[in-house]
């Protein structure tokens, strides 16, 4: 090769090398992708360090709460609130929820009626104003709502319970409606005996407990059981089930 572009490397056939295709290049003008990267290299590096996220301060502050004044919980500082709402005589604490949305905690006492059995509920994502109008009009529909997929009330208030009544009488659901010698037999006898006397053991905790705290559990049938709900007695500062041929195979 002569004259005017004598001077430049040729890029033969075969010629796959790094160094020499980067040597072509730069001779005939063009870059190759290494120079871009590294013209890119400092402004991202600038972005990076200007987007860097912080995570926003939190505070522990006290709210009114399950019958109590001082219940904690955190939140980021640049959060609104908290709201106090009424909706059909049951009243409730509202912080902002994820995405948008709200999250409700009763003021009522351990018993007391409200839209949810367990004192909380979390509207996330909900898009609704935080503003107590608009929060108390979002409850009224879910309240409203059928109660089909747990979307909503069916019109009908319930009362709120702690996870120590709740666990303890779905346990007793789940063993009056499948309790029997087969139930986890296939772990074998030790095991399907350990499993069941922590099972009675929860069910036995619940009732002292409610009887403890003026609850009745009669009173507490949860929606899902489809069997007959027991009789229950005071004996020994403790409710007890009935004496139905079925309770007293239970041994309870």
């Amino acid at each position: 090769m002569s004259g005017l572009f004598s001077d430049l490397p040729v890029l033969r056939k075969g010629d796959t090398t790094t160094p020499k295709r980067i040597a072509y290049l730069e001779s005939i003008g063009q870059k190759s992708i290494f120079d871009y990267i590294e013209e890119a290299k400092d402004p991202i590096e600038a972005v990076a360090k200007k987007t860097a996220w912080t995570e926003p301060t939190r505070t522990t502050i006290k709210i009114k709460a399950y019958g109590r004044d001082d219940y904690e919980v955190t939140v980021y500082d640049d959060e609104p609130g908290p709201i106090d709402v009424e909706v059909r005589g049951c009243k409730a604490t509202v912080l902002r929820g994820f995405s948008g949305g709200f999250q409700t905690y009763t003021q009522a006492p351990e018993g007391g009626l409200g839209w949810t059995e367990t004192g909380f509920r979390s509207w996330s994502g909900a898009n609704v104003p935080f503003e107590r109008e608009a929060i108390e009009a979002a409850i009224e529909r879910y309240i409203d709502a059928p109660t089909k997929d747990g979307n909503g009330c069916g019109g009908k208030l319930k009362p709120w319970w702690s996870s120590a009544v709740t666990q303890g009488m779905n346990n007793l659901t789940f063993m009056l409606q499948f309790d029997g010698p087969d139930l986890w037999s296939q772990w074998g006898p030790e095991e399907q005996e350990r499993i069941k006397s922590a099972k009675w053991g929860q069910i036995h905790d619940a009732l002292k407990y409610m009887a403890d705290n003026g609850f009745n559990p009669a009173d507490h049938k949860p929606s899902h059981c489809k069997t007959k709900w027991p009789r229950f007695t005071l004996e020994g500062g403790t409710w007890v089930m009935g004496s139905t041929p079925k309770q007293q195979a239970l041994e309870l």
